[in-house]
């Protein structure tokens, strides 16, 4: 199977095309080793995805016929990216959620938000 097709069998990728856009511009290997989008694939290869600032590797446990349901995948492929990675991973993540909005940035504010910033200010919204 191609290695743009199984990325998108297992959901690493929400679309094929997006699976091999990422293979063609090298964010995607295979035993450590460039991958092109039409690169055939095997049980037992490893998978090396970088996206985001993450590298996440995949060991092919079995080729599927076709896309298969989330509960299939983890027969499918196996994620054996190392526990360090996976910890800065989840740091970047924890920062990112503690950084304060940047309001001007997002558009029109909702109500939620206006009275963060009323409240952040010290006034109360209601006059």
């Amino acid at each position: 199977m191609r290695v743009d097709k199984f990325l998108w069998c297992i959901r690493v990728f929400k679309t094929r095309s997006l699976a091999a856009r990422n293979a063609r511009e090298g964010r995607v290997s295979i035993n450590e080793l460039a991958g092109k989008p039409s690169k055939e694939i095997e049980s037992g290869d490893v998978i090396g995805v970088r996206r985001s600032g993450e590298h996440r590797l995949y060991k092919v446990l079995s080729i599927p016929k076709s896309r298969v349901g989330v509960a299939l995948v983890p027969s499918l492929a196996l994620e054996v990216t190392p526990q360090d990675e996976l910890d800065r991973i989840e740091q970047v993540r924890l920062m990112a959620l503690n950084q304060p909005r940047h309001y001007s940035k997002m558009g029109r504010l909702t109500k939620r938000d206006r009275r963060d910033w009323a409240k952040g200010r010290g006034e109360d919204e209601r006059h």
